[in-house]
């Protein structure tokens, strides 16, 4: 996160966060690496963050996009 934050103009105010996951994997190993891996992470390099980060979680093939929910680090 902080090398990120690096490539941002200024500071973050909005974030989101999700994963794809294979045909062949489960939409919950997905759910399970964006939650404690990625939520804690982010707030820490924002220095904090009181709303509720929003999340997709996908299961497609190779070469699938995904849109991730952005929202105010503090005013859901």
């Amino acid at each position: 996160m902080p090398e990120l934050l690096k490539l941002l103009d200024g500071p973050a105010i909005s974030y989101g966060k999700g994963a794809l996951v294979h045909v062949q994997g489960e939409m919950e190993h997905g759910g399970a690496c964006v939650c404690p891996m990625l939520g804690r992470p982010m707030r820490a390099a924002v220095g904090g963050g009181k709303a509720v980060i929003g999340s997709n979680v996908k299961v497609a093939a190779t070469g699938a996009t995904l849109a991730v929910p952005l929202g105010h680090q503090d005013d859901p």
